[in-house]
């Protein structure tokens, strides 16, 4: 063989090898790394972050990541929680998820499929190295010294990018931020305060390192400014939002300020985080109070428990077999003419056999699962919607729930998993999650997602409000406006006007029907008092089969929505 044939055999072959090297595929095998928690820590039982990093499968990529944890142990019974999550890639990076974690004494499996449902690689995760036994504070940027509460650190860049992530965190304070923060984990804070987070920031000579537009709405104050205090040192001064709250002041300063922001609370100190000395850091922290998310699952299992089984009582049985002997004994013994008797006989018996069938029919019509759903909309800057589930079964058979969406539903387990199976399969590609329920058991699942912007409010002079209206229409709404509120009535699909007519106070009123029971859950954890805003609702009730079975869905829907002004 001639040298230079061998050469430019060598060379194709080493274009050959570095083309499929450079493709994912060929020399180089699928690899799967995962990372769970926020900080690197969590707390069983709420949602937390998971972060995947996938190479060497070649691009574009499809398939599927599957993530399973056993819960439990043989005194207090066992699960498996499964979660299978579709992946299109255009080229490697990093994926995030929220996903439920159970149980932190047992690991976290992850296995990457391809296309077929044929396994490329896989990874594990000790929880109990991650584990947490309450929600902790969150630290975000540089520091003096650490709050108080056992704190996790975290970089700007490595923020969840899904609101649900935070259910494990008590507050999150923002120090000294070099780069501000990016955009989108930006808005999943904001969501999370907006379901009840509480956001801690320092300012001072460090606010223009960490503002943007979505921050400033977030503050208590407008027009944020530096001032200087005579001394060298700067604070952050501005117009007083309503609301707007003093908490501490130093030299007659103001040091301290709280706002609310939809159910959840921002405190902004205004100095830097290094302008603040020891005793006023203690001072600070003695103030802030922490998360409290909104949480549905009361009114929801208090509407499940309302909910009467369209079973007749066994008295109507009772009471038509009585009538049967009775009315029988009757005419045999009354009756004394032949062709009467037979007659009078023909007829009752056919008008029992048609109430028995009617009863058999109704007896027959009680749904084999009974779902009731509560969702809350809340709206501001950037929106949420939270749902929470309840499951009633009257049939000793597996069901597959079809959700709403393809949430990280979380399932609410007992101490004890010996008296169920609590197996829960939620497959996020077509919104399914299987699970296993015993006649006469019942269950609880709750999610959040982010939101849309569905509502819109205006204001207009003093007497009328404009709304937009781009969900179904609403069965009943009010407008509060500052401490006063106004019945709406209905609100249809579209922009409608409405005069401001027949003002009443504020805490007088409620929704009306089972909407009221969620309002009633909801309204302390939002500020009705200061500035425009609507409440409505919406409730629904459906049949449907699904696998089989007959399935009960009734439903509530509350939206809360802060309004603006025009003119």
């Amino acid at each position: 063989m001639a040298v230079g044939t061998l050469e430019r055999r060598l060379c194709g072959a080493l274009v050959g090898a570095l083309v499929l090297a450079l493709s994912g595929q060929g020399f180089g095998a699928a690899r799967l790394t995962l990372e769970v928690g926020v900080a690197g820590s969590l707390v069983p039982n709420t949602c937390t972050s998971v972060e995947a990093r996938i190479s060497g499968v070649g691009f574009p990529f499809a398939g599927s990541l599957v993530l399973r944890q056993p819960m439990g142990n043989a005194w207090r019974g066992e699960a498996t929680s499964t979660v299978r999550i579709p992946l299109t890639l255009l080229g490697t990076g990093l994926q995030e998820w929220a996903i439920p974690i159970y149980d932190a004494t047992r690991p976290l499996e992850g296995v990457l499929l391809d296309a077929s449902g044929a396994p490329l690689a896989s990874a594990t995760v000790d929880l109990d190295a991650l584990r947490r036994d309450a929600p902790f504070p969150l630290q975000v940027g540089t520091f003096a010294q650490p709050v108080t509460g056992d704190p996790a650190f975290v970089d700007p860049e490595h923020l969840p990018l899904l609101w649900q992530s935070y259910e494990g965190i008590s507050s999150v304070w923002l120090g000294r931020l070099s780069s501000g923060l990016n955009p989108e984990r930006c808005a999943a804070l904001a969501r999370w305060i907006l379901a009840g987070g509480t956001l801690v920031v320092f300012t001072g000579r460090d606010f223009y390192l960490l503002d943007s537009p979505l921050l400033r709405e977030l503050l208590p104050i407008d027009l944020p400014t530096l001032t200087e205090d005579g001394r060298g040192s700067f604070y952050l001064s501005g117009q007083a939002k309503s609301g707007g709250r003093v908490l501490l002041r130093q030299d007659a300063v103001p040091l301290l300020l709280e706002g609310d922001y939809g159910a959840g609370s921002v405190f902004v100190v205004t100095k830097g985080v290094f302008d603040v000395d020891e005793a006023t850091w203690a001072a600070i922290s003695s103030h802030i109070t922490p998360a409290h998310v909104l949480s549905l699952s009361s009114p929801t299992k208090a509407l499940l428990a309302g909910v009467r089984l369209r079973r007749p009582s066994y008295l109507v049985a009772a009471g038509l077999v009585a009538a049967s002997v009775l009315a029988l004994a009757t005419i045999v013994l009354r009756v004394g003419r032949p062709r009467r008797r037979l007659l009078l006989l023909a007829i009752t018996t056919g008008s029992l056999c048609l109430a028995s069938g009617l009863y058999t029919i109704w007896a027959e019509r009680v749904a084999a699962l009974y779902q009731y759903i509560t969702i809350v909309h809340v709206q501001d800057t950037v929106a949420i919607t939270m749902f929470d589930m309840e499951l009633f079964a009257t049939d000793d058979r597996p069901v597959r729930v079809e959700v709403r969406d393809p949430l990280p539903w979380v399932e609410e387990l007992p101490k004890s998993l010996q008296v169920a199976r609590f197996d829960i399969d939620l497959d996020l590609r077509n919104g399914i999650a299987s699970l296993v329920l015993a006649a006469g058991e019942t269950r609880s699942l709750r999610a959040g997602d982010r939101g849309q912007a569905l509502l819109r409010v205006d204001r207009f002079e003093e007497s009328e409000v404009r709304i937009v209206n781009r969900e179904a229409a609403l069965g009943q709404a009010i407008l509060f406006d500052g401490g006063r509120a106004y019945a709406l009535g209905s609100i249809p699909t579209g922009e409608s006007r409405f005069r401001l007519r027949d003002a009443m106070p504020a805490e007088d009123v409620t929704l009306e029907k089972d909407a009221a029971t969620v309002f009633a859950t909801i309204a302390g954890a939002f500020p009705f008092q200061e500035g425009t805003w609507l409440v409505a609702s919406r409730e629904g009730e459906r049949e449907k089969r699904y696998s089989g079975l007959e399935i009960e869905v009734r439903e509530v829907a509350v939206y809360v929505v802060k309004g603006g002004r025009n003119g």
